[in-house]
């Protein structure tokens, strides 16, 4: 209602209209004015989401960029606030030290496993893996170069999954693996690659 407003548009006409353009990553073009309006952060990595309002050329004219830019603002604040909800969710789920799925996740990934396996006859393995002498690590060079090794073991690990697979850590040097094979040779080779990594 708010754009309607802007571009001077009666509702019938603004059905179907392309009056808001949003885009991942690089800001949308259009022959109005060519450049975002604004960009939204999404990463620290610097992708954004940017959004782009985009009138006929009969009506540009008549924009009115205050309540415009207003209208924008709210929706970067709306932005914000999901953005923050989804990080919020993800540290719930996942280990601070490793990035990975965390316990509270994995027991309800294998809860719903079980399940599916029970209605569906979908068989899954889980795989229990311990890092041996971990606490030699955390003695000899201390706990930073111990939390890098749980690192770079969770990622080794997770690299040589497939992508139906998933690794968690389950706290200290412990991690779990569901895998979606059964087949005792494929887990065997799997997991034999993944002990190497």
């Amino acid at each position: 209602s708010q754009l309607i407003g802007f571009a001077h548009m009666a509702p019938r006409d603004a059905i179907g209209a392309a009056c808001l353009s949003i885009a991942e990553g690089t800001p949308p073009r259009h022959r109005s004015h060519g450049l975002a309006r604004i960009t939204l952060p999404v990463d620290s990595a610097g992708e954004g989401l940017h959004a782009s309002v985009c009138f006929a050329p009969a009506r540009g004219d008549e924009l009115d960029h205050h309540a415009l830019d207003l209208m924008l603002g709210h929706l970067a604040a709306l932005w914000r606030t999901v953005l923050r909800h989804e990080e919020l969710e993800r540290a719930a789920g996942h280990d601070a030290l490793t990035g990975l799925p965390n316990r509270r996740t994995f027991e309800s990934d294998l809860r719903r496993r079980v399940a599916m396996s029970k209605r569906r006859d979908l068989g899954f393995t889980l795989a229990m893996v311990d890092l041996d002498h971990f606490k030699d690590i955390n003695d000899s060079f201390g706990h930073p170069e111990g939390d890098a090794v749980l690192r770079r073991a969770g990622e080794a690990i997770r690299m040589v999954l497939r992508g139906s697979d998933r690794i968690y850590r389950l706290g200290g040097e412990e991690f779990a693996v569901l895998l979606e094979t059964t087949d005792p040779a494929g887990v065997a080779d799997l997991l034999d690659r993944a002990r190497q990594a």
